[in-house]
């Protein structure tokens, strides 16, 4: 990894024994700092509060609900990818991801190398990191 750059991902969740978990096998990496927020309310205070690199979230939340955090996320930025995860798969939500241009969704139980694999392509296509720059690589560690 180039240089000392630390890259900024917000995670929107209110199952919080799973995103201790995943918060976890992720704060150990050096490229990054973690944002929690428990609701697409803090989530979106969070996102005002600065720079975010990425976005992931789930879709059943209580307060505002994923796919009403998402639509506001893009009314303040088209162009920040956005990872939903989420323990079922509803088809009716297909295409209003689509629409709202969600860059990945990850199935719950999430495999940690997935989910850092995915977060890596989304810097990358966010132009954060350039894709030479992984040569192969994992972007984040864990050990």
């Amino acid at each position: 990894m180039p240089g000392d750059l630390v890259y900024t991902i917000l995670i929107v969740d209110d199952d919080t024994s799973f995103l201790r978990s995943l918060s976890f096998g992720l704060f150990r990496a050096s490229t990054h700092r973690i944002l929690v927020a428990w609701n697409g309310v803090e989530g979106l205070q969070l996102l005002e509060r600065g720079e975010v690199d990425c976005v992931v979230t789930d879709l059943s939340m209580p307060e505002l609900g994923g796919i009403e955090f998402i639509e506001k996320v893009r009314e303040k930025d088209r162009d920040i990818p956005i990872i939903v995860m989420s323990s079922y798969w509803c088809r009716d939500y297909g295409a209003s991801l689509e629409e709202l241009g969600v860059f990945a969704i990850l199935e719950k139980p999430i495999c940690i190398d997935s989910f850092e694999a995915e977060i890596t392509r989304a810097l990358v296509s966010r132009g954060k990191i350039p894709s030479a720059a992984t040569n192969g690589r994992r972007t984040f560690t864990s050990s």
